[in-house]
């Protein structure tokens, strides 16, 4: 992005993609000091030094790779940023997605911006016909030519579901190893016998604990009262892996390296024959984008 600012005392706010009412940082420039804020918090404060009397500038900004940087332009030449600040998440504090950048301005400060970040087209529903999920009985290794894809290490991941003791858990097809597991009891179980999800008229839809749409896809039953179970994604490391989730225990469970992991924020399978979508709770978020395809969760 490229702007001019005619102040030495500006804002620069980056909004959550998920929730445009989240504030993920802020930049605040007084006078030759700038300082960038998350959560309240001063995480880093540098120096602007300006050459000369006007304080017209002509600035840069980016954010990617984790990194916003903010520097003066000389002609068309980017200098080297004043205010460069890395962001390290963990399971703790997890990534998220700036949206929206928003300018402070009043009478004393005017951002004129000269080229903003690529814009897409808002997400939506294309009205499916046909392509209804169902559960396709494996036989003789052979992958169902419409096999849902849902996720990848590697290579794509399919998404299956086996009997387990008193349990229909759903788990993950390695199509090149023929290789289905399902995470259980803290263990990767491997699965000969299973069915594989198949079809296309399906959402991913962002969840957080037991916040989930109202018509999500019902893929088996737990040993737990018989409880309905649902299928659920998360990125481990750079895979994102296929598994279960469970609403009693509030987790999406995962079959990864011989391992059941265990992941609070996930995608879950829904169907993709409504219009609008809603969630089992209220949120306090009342604005969203994209019409609840993507919950506000916080």
């Amino acid at each position: 992005m490229i702007f001019f600012v005619n102040s030495r005392l500006w804002e620069i706010f980056f909004i959550e993609k998920d929730c445009p009412h989240r504030t993920i940082y802020r930049v605040r420039s007084d006078c030759a000091i700038v300082t960038l804020i998350k959560d309240g918090v001063k995480m880093i404060t540098s120096s602007i030094v300006y050459h000369s009397a006007k304080s017209n500038r002509k600035c840069w900004l980016t954010w990617y790779n984790d990194t916003i940087r903010i520097g003066f332009m000389s002609s068309s030449k980017l200098l080297k940023p004043f205010l460069e600040y890395e962001e390290i998440f963990t399971e703790q504090s997890p990534k998220q997605l700036i949206g929206f950048i928003k300018f402070s301005a009043d009478e004393r400060v005017n951002f004129t911006v000269e080229s903003s970040p690529v814009v897409l087209d808002p997400f939506r529903l294309k009205d499916v016909k046909g392509g209804q999920l169902r559960w396709v009985k494996m036989m003789d290794d052979k992958l169902p030519p419409d096999a849902l894809i849902g996720g990848f290490e590697n290579e794509p991941l399919y998404i299956i579901r086996a009997q387990h003791g008193r349990s229909m858990c759903p788990g993950k097809y390695i199509a090149s190893k023929n290789k289905a597991s399902i995470p259980w009891g803290h263990i990767e179980h491997q699965k000969k016998d299973f069915e594989i999800l198949c079809g296309y008229d399906a959402i991913w839809v962002k969840c957080k604990d037991n916040l989930i749409p109202e018509n999500v896809f019902k893929a088996g039953t737990s040993e737990v009262r018989n409880e309905t179970v649902y299928v659920g994604r998360a990125m481990i490391d750079d895979d994102l892996v296929v598994g279960k989730v469970h609403m009693l225990y509030k987790t999406c469970y995962l079959p990864y390296k011989g391992k059941e992991v265990e992941k609070h924020r996930y995608e879950i399978l829904v169907h993709g024959d409504k219009e609008t979508y809603g969630v089992t709770r209220n949120q306090n978020c009342s604005l969203n984008p994209l019409k609840a395809l993507q919950p506000c969760i916080y």
